[in-house]
């Protein structure tokens, strides 16, 4: 028995050219730039969410008060805690009357850049600006 040698090839190394590796990071930048400002924009709207829990619970709050009392004015009091929103990205300002309330909670840190910039709610329901509620 004779052994028979196979002709020795030389194979090509398995791997990615440079070519490759440059189409791949554009398509990868490409989609980090549509990604990031739908990202950011949906945060935004995430927490906008809190400013409008916020005024909605302390409305609640006046309306319940002004049963009792039937004036706005005296329902502020203990509510030193209010002053922000429950997760901290809006200041929430409360002017009340007599017979009306308005409530203002307006963006402060990470929220600050908001398109909306100050959600308002008042007595009568009345929100603005109404497309971000």
């Amino acid at each position: 028995m004779f052994l028979t040698m196979q002709p020795y090839t030389i194979s090509r190394q398995a791997g990615i050219t440079l070519l490759e590796l440059m189409i791949v990071v554009t398509i990868v930048g490409l989609l980090a730039a549509v990604a990031y400002p739908l990202y950011t924009d949906h945060l935004s709207k995430v927490r906008r969410t809190d400013a409008k829990a916020s005024l909605l619970a302390l409305a609640g709050h006046l309306e319940r008060c002004y049963t009792v009392t039937q004036s706005y004015e005296g329902c502020v009091e203990g509510l030193h805690d209010r002053d922000e929103s429950m997760q901290g990205f809006y200041d929430i300002r409360v002017d009340p009357t007599i017979s009306t309330y308005s409530l203002v909670a307006s963006p402060r840190g990470a929220q600050a850049g908001d398109a909306c910039g100050d959600l308002t709610l008042n007595q009568a329901g009345g929100r603005t600006p109404a497309a971000c509620w």
